[in-house]
């Protein structure tokens, strides 16, 4: 079945649809939308559409977005041992209100893990309130 034929059968991936459309040019709309439904569905059509054929484009960044504006060089350390990072992050806060500023947030890396393609595994575990107001628990 097509990546578009499985959304539509899956209740969760096409509630996703529904609410960002209603949400125009809200960017922070169309995130908490994403955020709020999530399912295996839904993945497969954003990994098809944005990575897998380029088949949309995501807009150019908002200001707030874009840390091409800002200088960051006199905060960025130049190299971090791998024993420095391992273990639990906790994000305190960012530059973007809507992505970075979640009440509870958890960073785990690993590196070298068996099986993966990449030298680093980046883990995020975050809580947000959804749209329909509930307390929910996500991870990338």
């Amino acid at each position: 079945m097509s990546e578009v034929g499985a959304c539509l059968v899956d209740s969760v991936c096409r509630d996703s649809f529904q609410c960002a459309g209603a949400c125009g040019d809200n960017s922070t709309c169309t995130f908490m939308c994403s955020e709020s439904y999530k399912s295996k569905a839904q993945d497969s059509l954003m990994y098809c559409m944005f990575q897998g054929h380029n088949c949309l484009s995501l807009p150019e960044p908002q200001p707030i977005d874009n840390a091409t504006c800002r200088n960051p060089v006199s905060a960025v350390v130049g190299k971090l041992e791998e024993e420095t990072m391992r273990g639990t992050w906790y994000v305190t806060n960012g530059y973007n209100p809507d992505y970075d500023c979640f009440a509870c947030q958890e960073l785990t890396f690993d590196f070298n893990r068996a099986g993966d393609t990449s030298p680093i595994f980046y883990n995020a575990l975050y809580n947000l309130k959804a749209v329909n107001s509930s307390l929910i628990w996500n991870d990338i």
